[in-house]
């Protein structure tokens, strides 16, 4: 997509989200295809209410015509308010093939959002199912090239959020490490393996730095469930700037933790510090470290190799060498998966939302 195409698209957001309340007493009128195309999303939602969790899935799959997602916000939003109206249109954010569509998909999700009763942090359950909501979308849209928009969105649900910080609300969210992972893509982008190939408008290049990047993720580091992640992507845009003694301070700080993806990722960039910095012995160390999180990987075990090799330890580099000529090269998954942000707990968050709707 074009940035000339995506600012439009952005330009239609307002508009559109501010007709859905003109539209929220009216249905659609007309007969013969747009009738039947009605008929067809009411059904999808009648499942997806009943049970069906894969309703809305399901009619994204059948649709013949993209341009029937437009009507899709404006329904809900006609709607009695329910966690199942708005999961809807989030299963149906999440199922688009249309790229294009999901700027108004995700501002009618936003106006749907704010008719819920309670406000945030008057109820624990509403609570958590909005902010999955919200960590889902994020999570879609840090798999997408168009950086630009992943920052439009952050920056639309941020006065909410802020609103009931101010009240003294307590909400545990990923928010923050996703205003992180975008400012380190803005600054610092530079096409690498198993890394997307984003879109990144020049205007945008100069907005931030990497200093300012590496503040947030510091600000992250604060809050204990994101403090082994924000230390790590931290330690890695450090690295990546040549900055290598900073990179294993970050390291040295990562807290024990349990995701696989994430420690994959730990040890191997601060294996390849310790080797920028002619430590081949504690190099090694970290390699290994990083070929005991499943599954093994060449990357890892090519470095333990080389690194063992410059250490002194020619037998172990030589066993090190073949063990590494015998391995898949699976661990590219984790790479990839840090790559792409929370979309690694999409699945996941979704299951929960399919639960919290019910």
């Amino acid at each position: 997509m074009s940035v000339r195409l995506l600012a439009s698209l952005l330009a239609l957001v307002a508009i559109h989200a501010a007709s859905i309340a003109a539209q929220q007493t009216s249905a659609p009128r007309g007969g013969g295809k747009d009738a039947a195309a009605e008929r067809a999303l009411q059904a999808a939602f009648d499942a997806y209410a009943g049970g069906d969790d894969l309703a809305a899935g399901r009619w994204v799959a059948g649709l013949e015509d993209a341009s029937v997602l437009r009507n899709v916000g404006a329904f809900v939003a006609r709607q009695p308010w329910s966690r199942s109206g708005a999961a809807f249109l989030l299963e149906v954010v999440v199922a688009t093939p249309s790229v294009g569509r999901l700027p108004l998909l995700l501002a009618d999700a936003q106006a749907v959002l704010a008719k819920r009763p309670t406000p945030l942090g008057g109820n624990g359950g509403d609570d958590r199912f909005e902010i999955l909501w919200h960590q889902i979308a994020i999570g879609t849209l840090q798999a997408l090239p168009m950086v630009e928009m992943l920052q439009q969105y952050l920056d639309a649900i941020a006065p909410r959020f802020a609103e009931a910080a101010g009240r003294g609300a307590t909400l545990e969210t990923r928010f923050v490490l996703a205003r992180g992972f975008t400012a380190a893509l803005v600054c610092c982008w530079e096409r690498r393996p198993f890394e997307i190939v984003r879109q990144i408008p020049r205007a945008a290049r100069g907005s931030t730095t990497r200093d300012a990047a590496l503040a947030i993720f510091d600000r992250a580091a604060t809050e204990p469930a994101l403090r082994a992640e924000a230390l790590v992507r931290a330690g890695k845009l450090l690295h990546e700037a040549g900055r290598h003694t900073e990179a294993l301070a970050r390291f040295a700080e990562v807290p024990v933790h349990a995701d696989p993806v994430i420690a994959y990722v730990q040890h191997l960039t601060q294996a390849r510090a310790l080797d920028a910095l002619d430590r081949p012995a504690e190099a090694a160390t970290a390699y290994r470290a990083a070929l005991a999180t499943p599954p093994p990987g060449q990357t890892a075990g090519i470095g333990l190799a080389a690194a063992l090799l410059r250490s002194g330890q020619i037998d172990d580099a030589v066993r090190a060498a073949d063990e590494a000529r015998s391995m898949g090269n699976s661990t590219q998954g984790h790479l990839v998966a840090f790559n792409r942000g929370d979309q690694r707990f999409v699945s996941r968050w979704l299951a929960e939302i399919r639960t919290l709707r019910r």
